[in-house]
């Protein structure tokens, strides 16, 4: 009785599986991947959340990203880093097309001390906001 229920359900599958698939050229992505931070890896949930569309955190190298990106499983990929150890912190949020072109920049490079911590947290408050709503694609042609 079991084999006959798994049999009907295979088969109420397969009309629904069958639909989505399409004879053309294989769906466009719509995901951006984004890259953390290696030292606060925290910043990539916040930064994600500010951002439209669908998000995706890829762990690993931009240049991992990008590669996965051209190979068609992004529309664009956003790094963030946050150089908090140096003279001159600074936090940037950069988004690039699949190809590699830069398509725009956010930055921060104040801040009032505190420690390493205390500063990416403030970067990344303040990056959050110029994010907003922002998109990581190429813009349509």
């Amino acid at each position: 009785m079991k084999i006959i229920g798994s049999i009907v359900c295979l088969l109420w599958m397969v009309p629904a599986f069958a639909q989505g698939l399409d004879a053309g050229a294989p769906a466009a992505p719509k995901t951006t991947l984004v890259v953390p931070d290696a030292a606060h890896p925290w910043a990539a949930a916040q930064i994600g959340s500010a951002l439209q569309g669908d998000i995706s955190y890829q762990e690993g190298s931009l240049l991992q990203a990008l590669a996965a990106a051209k190979a068609g499983a992004a529309v664009g990929v956003v790094e963030i880093r946050l150089d908090t150890s140096a003279a001159f912190e600074s936090g940037r949020v950069v988004c690039y097309s699949p190809e590699g072109r830069k398509l725009w920049e956010e930055k921060v490079m104040f801040n009032l001390g505190g420690g390493e911590e205390r500063i990416a947290r403030r970067f990344v408050d303040a990056l959050e906001k110029k994010v907003e709503g922002k998109r990581c694609s190429q813009p349509s042609a």
